[in-house]
């Protein structure tokens, strides 16, 4: 049985089942979801047990986005403490506005937790906070020139993330100490969005960490120059740059490409949601474009997941939920993932789907 605490109205959770045996479901996603409804607190009964059942160092858990941890949950959980910050989360995409179905990724802030730290960034005083799990007191606090509107990686005793400075920072996990910061972009060159000076190729995209290496993607207006990289996680040296993304003016038929959201990463591909199309395929060998997935009307979004050999992508579709099936190797559309629940948010086991409903 899948416990949430969050306020009764804010959401529903129905579960479908998609095999016959017992799923070993984590739980842990309980973290992102209901950071959804309770965005102005950080909540220690949710941290702590995440902390007993394993780490959950990266926005759902890991580069696929799975949000399913590596061990059950107790179901009994209890409040301990409750951390406030000074301000909520000032989305880029504000209410009321047609793009925020599709853009909801910052409002709010996205925990991850590494052992005893539990670490976010806000996207209004430009803080990346480390809390102590067992006590909610700050551990260590990091100024960036910008809001960080997007959870940061865990990768051992480092921390990833970007801002809307236009950098990507690695710190130290003990102390919050900067080992070195990385520009995508060819120049400091400013701007002003959502009220605050921000780099003209902010990077506003959860980055990922994976074998040693740092993708990330910078830049949200085509015409501006779109960058998608590889960086050595240790020294921050650049291993290859695509520079050419936002060239592919073609791309338009199939809602264009503005990287916005959380990367995901399979064995061969990095795939970068891109605004309000659906999400565009890289090669994590040479950064080599792949292509466009063709996203059948507005059903694009910040919001995707890898299952197996699959990516599941899509946020609205005419008003309704919509969560569109895609083949990893070849990219071809397999159809709507669920016909009966349409849901907002979803998460895969090898035993059970679960779904959140409005």
């Amino acid at each position: 049985m899948l416990q949430l605490v969050v306020p009764s109205h804010a959401m529903k959770i129905s579960t479908t089942s998609v095999g016959c045996s017992k799923p070993s479901f984590a739980g842990s996603c309980l973290l992102t979801l209901a950071s959804r409804a309770i965005a102005g607190c950080i909540c220690a009964g949710v941290l702590c047990s995440l902390l007993q059942a394993g780490d959950w160092p990266a926005y759902r858990a890991d580069k696929n986005r799975s949000a399913v941890g590596p061990s059950a949950l107790d179901s009994n959980l209890s409040l301990e403490w409750v951390f406030h910050p000074d301000q909520l989360p000032m989305p880029a995409w504000p209410m009321p506005g047609e793009e925020t179905p599709r853009m909801h990724t910052d409002r709010a802030f996205h925990v991850v937790v590494s052992g005893r730290s539990a670490i976010f960034g806000s996207s209004v005083d430009h803080l990346l906070r480390a809390l102590d799990t067992r006590t909610g007191k700050v551990r260590w606090r990091f100024f960036a020139d910008g809001p960080i509107r997007f959870a940061p990686f865990i990768d051992g005793d480092r921390v990833y993330f970007g801002a809307d400075d236009g950098y990507v920072y690695c710190l130290d996990l003990e102390d919050g100490s900067q080992w070195w910061r990385y520009r995508p972009s060819p120049a400091d060159e400013y701007v002003i969005g959502n009220s605050r000076m921000v780099s003209l190729w902010p990077v506003r995209t959860g980055l990922v960490v994976d074998q040693g290496i740092v993708y990330v993607g910078a830049g949200v207006f085509p015409y501006e120059g779109l960058y998608i990289c590889a960086i050595d996680a240790l020294s921050g040296k650049e291993i290859w740059m695509n520079d050419t993304a936002g060239d592919l003016a073609w791309g338009l038929q199939y809602g264009g490409m503005a990287p916005q959201g959380y990367l995901l990463a399979s064995d061969s591909s990095i795939y970068v949601p891109s605004g309000r199309g659906m999400p565009a395929a890289f090669d994590r060998q040479d950064g080599n474009f792949i292509r466009f997935l063709s996203q059948g009307g507005k059903t694009g979004g910040s919001w995707a997941l890898l299952d197996q050999d699959n990516l599941i992508a899509g946020v609205n579709s005419q008003g309704n939920p919509a969560k569109i099936v895609f083949d990893g190797q070849t990219g071809k559309r397999q159809g709507d993932l669920f016909a009966k629940y349409p849901g907002i948010d979803v998460v895969m086991t090898d035993a059970m789907a679960y779904t959140v409903i409005e």
